[in-house]
């Protein structure tokens, strides 16, 4: 609690009775604005990039360098590697979607360096190059393969009327492979793409179908693939989900060895509104299939200023041995007539996180903005669907 000084010139009697009036408005000014802070658990192994909040459950920004100079990045995914990859231990992909230019949604590389982020050495962003529009590229999903000891980039390619998922490999993390197509589906059908490869060898793709509507559709399905190497990949079958309220819009699923389920973030609208007014909710399955999800977001629009028009694409790491989550999320704000994006931070133990979704919290609060992405300029992809 802060302390308040009061200095008069009037008498002891005085200054004594001014004095207490003054606690009582001191403490109750000082009580209502200051936030509720916790000690974090123990340290992070392996600790992560710079910066990060001093306190659990605070949500600040991690600024970024981007290829085209904005600082605004959207879509993150991350790979923890406590034994390193290339002499580092966490690897971060994203793509730069400053005012919803399609255009620039570029996969881009960063790790830890110095402990902080940064481009790669050797890299030169972005690390998958822009297709002729009106095709564009989006959401990067990174993972590592211990039986080839290589890293996977998987991200979505959007052309005239289809989608494909395409990877790339490295097996140093400064020389890739050509992007191959590992799947591929009608426009719209096949965003998001999640992939868990799981310690028994089996590697899974989750996927949002959102070929009737598209970012307004009233409502998608969540699908699973399954492959044995990550390259050839079965039909995708309906995954069991209902979040009650909420269209699922995008994901990011990991799978928690030391609990023996699955855990995924979404990112999902309000039913009957659009996919640019996004909360963040999570998700447990012990299948990959069937789904148990929570009422209340665990971070809602309302939750931080730059998030207040959508709390979009996020990622995350367990940390076992302390029982707690880091995510590091991506949302963005309607300023201006402009949507401007942030990436951010926030850590929380499992039993605060549960508590949070749990929660009895208000309604889903009005957009903060247009509830669809607005195509930024004529050379953007006819795509509005990030």
């Amino acid at each position: 609690m802060s302390r308040c000084h009061v200095k008069s010139a009037v008498g002891h009697a005085a200054r004594g009775m001014l004095a207490l009036a003054l606690m009582g408005a001191c403490i109750a000014c000082t009580d209502a604005a200051a936030p509720v802070v916790r000690p974090p658990p123990l340290d992070e192994n392996p600790a992560p990039p710079q910066p990060v909040c001093l306190y659990l459950m605070e949500i600040c920004p991690v600024p970024l360098p981007t290829y085209d100079g904005s600082g605004q990045l959207a879509h993150p995914d991350v790979a923890v590697l406590p034994d390193g990859f290339a002499a580092h231990e966490f690897w971060l992909v994203a793509t730069p979607y400053p005012n919803d230019n399609a255009n620039l949604e570029n996969p881009s590389l960063y790790t830890d360096t110095d402990h902080r982020w940064a481009v790669p050495p050797n890299i030169h962003n972005p690390l998958v190059p822009p297709p002729p529009s009106p095709a564009h590229n989006s959401d990067p999903d990174i993972i590592y393969d211990p039986a080839t000891a290589t890293l996977r980039l998987y991200y979505r390619l959007t052309t005239d009327g289809g989608d494909q998922i395409l990877v790339k490999t490295t097996s140093d993390g400064e020389h890739w492979t050509d992007a191959a197509t590992v799947a591929a589906a009608p426009g719209i059908s096949i965003i998001s793409p999640a992939v868990v490869r799981t310690p028994d060898a089996h590697w899974y793709m989750w996927s949002v179908n959102a070929v009737h509507g598209g970012c307004q559709a009233a409502s998608t399905v969540l699908e699973r693939r399954m492959s044995s190497d990550g390259v050839v990949w079965s039909a995708p079958e309906p995954v069991i989900i209902d979040q009650p309220g909420y269209v699922v819009w995008h994901l990011d699923v990991q799978y928690i060895p030391s609990l023996a389920e699955y855990w995924a973030l979404i990112a999902a609208y309000p039913s009957g509104g659009g996919c640019a007014a996004d909360d963040l909710f999570f998700a447990r399955s012990p299948d990959g299939l069937h789904w148990q999800t929570y009422a209340a977001p665990a971070v809602a629009r309302s939750d931080f200023a730059p998030f207040a028009g959508a709390v979009y694409r996020s990622t995350f790491t367990y940390e076992a041995d302390v029982d707690a989550i880091r995510m590091w999320l991506s949302g963005t704000v309607y300023r201006n007539g402009q949507w401007v994006w942030t990436t951010a931070t926030t850590r929380w133990t499992q039993a605060e996180l549960m508590g949070q979704i749990a929660a009895i919290r208000p309604g889903a609060p009005p957009a903060g903005g247009p509830t669809t992405w607005t195509t930024s300029s004529p050379e953007a992809a006819q795509s509005e669907f990030p």
